[in-house]
Protein backbone atom coordinates (compact mmCIF):
# COMPACT_ATOMS: atom_id res chain seq x y z
CA UNK A 1 0.00 0.00 0.00
CA UNK A 2 2.47 1.84 0.94
CA UNK A 3 4.76 1.82 -2.43
CA UNK A 4 1.59 2.61 -4.09
CA UNK A 5 0.76 6.01 -2.08
CA UNK A 6 4.47 6.84 -2.74
CA UNK A 7 4.38 6.49 -6.59
CA UNK A 8 0.95 8.31 -6.61
CA UNK A 9 2.26 10.97 -4.86
CA UNK A 10 5.29 11.60 -7.34
CA UNK A 11 2.96 11.08 -10.26
CA UNK A 12 1.14 13.78 -9.19
CA UNK A 13 3.77 16.14 -8.27
CA UNK A 14 5.08 15.99 -11.27
CA UNK A 15 2.04 16.77 -13.49
CA UNK A 16 1.92 19.54 -11.36
CA UNK A 17 5.20 20.72 -12.19
CA UNK A 18 4.78 20.36 -15.54
CA UNK A 19 3.75 23.68 -17.18
CA UNK A 20 0.77 24.07 -19.74
CA UNK A 21 2.05 23.69 -23.41
CA UNK A 22 4.03 22.01 -25.59
CA UNK A 23 7.14 20.25 -25.19
CA UNK A 24 9.02 21.17 -27.68
CA UNK A 25 10.10 24.10 -29.31
CA UNK A 26 8.91 25.40 -32.59
CA UNK A 27 10.42 28.38 -35.43
CA UNK A 28 8.26 30.81 -36.06
CA UNK A 29 9.64 32.29 -39.18
CA UNK A 30 8.17 35.79 -39.65
CA UNK A 31 10.26 36.84 -36.17
CA UNK A 32 13.37 39.23 -37.28
CA UNK A 33 14.73 42.36 -35.96
CA UNK A 34 13.02 44.60 -38.50
CA UNK A 35 8.87 42.67 -38.12
CA UNK A 36 9.81 42.95 -34.37
CA UNK A 37 9.83 46.33 -34.46
CA UNK A 38 7.02 46.92 -36.94
CA UNK A 39 4.89 45.14 -35.14
CA UNK A 40 5.38 47.04 -31.63
CA UNK A 41 5.40 50.52 -33.58
CA UNK A 42 1.81 49.38 -34.82
CA UNK A 43 0.19 47.49 -31.65
CA UNK A 44 -0.52 49.04 -28.49
CA UNK A 45 2.49 47.41 -26.27
CA UNK A 46 2.55 45.50 -23.19
CA UNK A 47 5.70 47.03 -21.10
CA UNK A 48 7.33 43.64 -21.27
CA UNK A 49 7.45 43.56 -25.18
CA UNK A 50 9.80 44.83 -26.72
CA UNK A 51 13.90 43.18 -28.00
CA UNK A 52 15.86 41.58 -25.19
CA UNK A 53 19.52 40.41 -24.26
CA UNK A 54 20.10 37.67 -21.79
CA UNK A 55 22.39 39.02 -19.32
CA UNK A 56 23.58 35.15 -19.24
CA UNK A 57 24.94 34.29 -22.72
CA UNK A 58 24.05 37.45 -24.87
CA UNK A 59 21.47 35.82 -26.76
CA UNK A 60 19.07 38.64 -28.57
CA UNK A 61 15.42 37.41 -27.84
CA UNK A 62 12.02 39.21 -28.61
CA UNK A 63 9.08 39.33 -26.51
CA UNK A 64 6.05 39.40 -28.89
CA UNK A 65 2.18 38.96 -28.67
CA UNK A 66 1.39 35.53 -29.28
CA UNK A 67 0.16 32.07 -27.53
CA UNK A 68 2.19 28.72 -27.08
CA UNK A 69 1.56 26.07 -29.79
CA UNK A 70 -1.51 24.29 -29.79
CA UNK A 71 -3.14 26.46 -26.93
CA UNK A 72 -5.61 29.43 -26.75
CA UNK A 73 -7.04 31.94 -24.15
CA UNK A 74 -8.74 34.86 -23.09
CA UNK A 75 -5.54 35.88 -21.44
CA UNK A 76 -3.14 38.28 -23.06
CA UNK A 77 -0.08 36.19 -23.62
CA UNK A 78 3.44 36.57 -25.22
CA UNK A 79 5.93 34.30 -26.70
CA UNK A 80 10.11 34.79 -26.00
CA UNK A 81 11.40 34.61 -29.29
CA UNK A 82 15.27 34.26 -29.85
CA UNK A 83 16.21 36.42 -32.30
CA UNK A 84 19.94 35.64 -32.16
CA UNK A 85 21.56 32.91 -30.39
CA UNK A 86 25.14 32.33 -29.72
CA UNK A 87 24.55 28.39 -29.99
CA UNK A 88 24.86 28.18 -34.28
CA UNK A 89 22.57 25.16 -33.84
CA UNK A 90 19.46 26.84 -32.90
CA UNK A 91 18.29 29.00 -35.87
CA UNK A 92 16.69 32.86 -35.14
CA UNK A 93 12.89 32.45 -34.63
CA UNK A 94 13.07 29.35 -32.55
CA UNK A 95 10.55 29.91 -29.54
CA UNK A 96 12.33 29.39 -26.23
CA UNK A 97 9.40 30.25 -23.99
CA UNK A 98 5.92 31.75 -23.21
CA UNK A 99 4.44 34.00 -20.25
CA UNK A 100 1.23 35.74 -19.68
CA UNK A 101 0.90 38.59 -17.14
CA UNK A 102 -0.55 38.21 -13.33
CA UNK A 103 -2.79 40.21 -11.28
CA UNK A 104 0.92 41.59 -9.94
CA UNK A 105 2.06 44.81 -12.06
CA UNK A 106 5.09 44.04 -13.51
CA UNK A 107 4.80 40.50 -12.81
CA UNK A 108 4.56 37.45 -15.25
CA UNK A 109 4.15 33.95 -15.16
CA UNK A 110 5.23 31.20 -17.45
CA UNK A 111 7.63 28.90 -18.76
CA UNK A 112 10.84 28.53 -20.87
CA UNK A 113 12.78 25.10 -22.42
CA UNK A 114 15.58 24.63 -20.66
CA UNK A 115 17.13 21.95 -22.24
CA UNK A 116 18.67 21.96 -25.88
CA UNK A 117 18.81 19.02 -28.13
CA UNK A 118 20.27 19.97 -31.95
CA UNK A 119 18.51 22.69 -33.28
CA UNK A 120 15.23 22.24 -30.44
CA UNK A 121 14.34 22.94 -27.21
CA UNK A 122 13.18 20.89 -24.72
CA UNK A 123 11.75 20.11 -21.22
CA UNK A 124 9.67 23.44 -20.34
CA UNK A 125 9.92 24.27 -16.68
CA UNK A 126 7.75 26.67 -15.19
CA UNK A 127 8.96 30.63 -14.60
CA UNK A 128 8.11 33.82 -13.04
CA UNK A 129 9.60 36.52 -14.73
CA UNK A 130 9.61 40.15 -12.86
CA UNK A 131 10.30 43.49 -14.17
CA UNK A 132 12.30 45.68 -11.84
CA UNK A 133 12.35 48.77 -13.99
CA UNK A 134 11.65 49.09 -17.70
CA UNK A 135 14.97 48.21 -18.80
CA UNK A 136 15.49 44.61 -16.51
CA UNK A 137 13.27 41.57 -16.66
CA UNK A 138 14.62 39.11 -14.39
CA UNK A 139 13.18 35.62 -14.37
CA UNK A 140 12.95 32.93 -11.37
CA UNK A 141 12.59 28.93 -11.44
CA UNK A 142 9.40 27.86 -9.54
CA UNK A 143 9.97 25.57 -7.18
CA UNK A 144 7.76 22.83 -6.07
CA UNK A 145 7.07 19.07 -5.87
CA UNK A 146 8.90 16.62 -3.15
CA UNK A 147 12.15 16.82 -1.80
CA UNK A 148 13.75 13.51 -1.19
CA UNK A 149 16.55 13.41 1.33
CA UNK A 150 18.07 9.66 1.23
CA UNK A 151 20.15 10.69 4.27
CA UNK A 152 17.69 10.71 6.62
CA UNK A 153 17.82 6.72 6.06
CA UNK A 154 20.87 6.80 7.85
CA UNK A 155 21.17 5.98 11.69
CA UNK A 156 21.39 8.85 13.27
CA UNK A 157 25.19 8.73 14.16
CA UNK A 158 26.25 8.73 10.85
CA UNK A 159 23.81 11.95 9.50
CA UNK A 160 26.49 14.51 10.87
CA UNK A 161 29.07 13.50 7.82
CA UNK A 162 26.40 14.30 5.38
CA UNK A 163 25.34 18.22 5.28
CA UNK A 164 23.30 19.52 2.18
CA UNK A 165 25.46 22.75 0.65
CA UNK A 166 23.25 25.65 -0.95
CA UNK A 167 24.85 27.97 -3.07
CA UNK A 168 24.32 31.32 -1.91
CA UNK A 169 23.39 33.46 -5.21
CA UNK A 170 19.93 34.64 -5.26
CA UNK A 171 17.56 32.83 -7.99
CA UNK A 172 16.97 36.09 -9.40
CA UNK A 173 19.91 36.85 -10.97
CA UNK A 174 19.67 36.28 -14.38
CA UNK A 175 17.51 38.02 -16.56
CA UNK A 176 16.95 40.20 -20.04
CA UNK A 177 18.14 43.63 -20.53
CA UNK A 178 15.83 46.15 -23.09
CA UNK A 179 17.23 46.68 -26.05
CA UNK A 180 14.74 48.27 -28.22
CA UNK A 181 12.45 50.44 -27.51
CA UNK A 182 14.91 52.28 -26.04
CA UNK A 183 13.66 53.11 -22.33
CA UNK A 184 15.15 56.12 -20.59
CA UNK A 185 17.10 56.39 -18.88
CA UNK A 186 19.32 53.50 -20.87
CA UNK A 187 20.43 50.28 -18.99
CA UNK A 188 23.97 50.75 -19.58
CA UNK A 189 24.74 54.52 -20.27
CA UNK A 190 27.21 55.82 -22.80
CA UNK A 191 29.86 58.39 -21.72
CA UNK A 192 31.76 60.74 -24.08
Amino acid sequence: MKPLLLSLLIATAAAAATPQGPSRSWVETRVNPDSVSSLLAELPRDNAEGIWQASADGATVAIIPGHPAGTRGAAASHLIVIIDSPRPAIPPGTVMGWMRATAKPGCYRGAMFTRCEGPSLTTPRDFTFNMADNTHLTFTPVKGGLKIHPWRLLPYAFRFALREERANLPDDLEGFIRVSPCASPPATPRYL
